[in-house]
């Protein structure tokens, strides 16, 4: 087999334009192109969900509380969900500032 062929075996899988990705209960966390979908498997962060034809979901190979580092306290739940500003009264009148946990912080 040439090597040409064997490139396009490896690149050949069908991903659809827009991949669900999911957490191990089944429940969608979000949607990503399908080249991004097909980025995390070959990383090893997600597993491809077989279907016959193209592929539509993939799965999270591990909880984010396995890995993932807390950079805050987590927020009261909120109607309107996370919030990523916030209003700050002054003396006389308010500003908007930036939510922390929105803020990029480098550990």
């Amino acid at each position: 087999m040439r090597a040409a062929s064997i490139t396009r075996l490896q690149t050949d899988h069908r991903y659809r334009p827009r991949v669900v990705v999911l957490t191990a209960a089944g429940e969608a966390l979000w949607h990503l192109p399908g080249e991004a979908a097909q980025v995390l498997v070959e990383a090893g962060t997600c597993r491809a969900i077989p279907t016959g034809g193209r592929i539509k979901a993939v799965e999270l190979a591990a909880p984010a509380s396995t890995h993932a580092v807390r950079i805050g306290a987590a927020s009261p739940p909120s109607v309107g969900g996370t919030k990523f500003y916030r209003w700050t009264r002054l003396t006389t009148s308010r500003i908007v500032e930036h939510h922390p946990r929105a803020l990029i912080r480098h550990y």
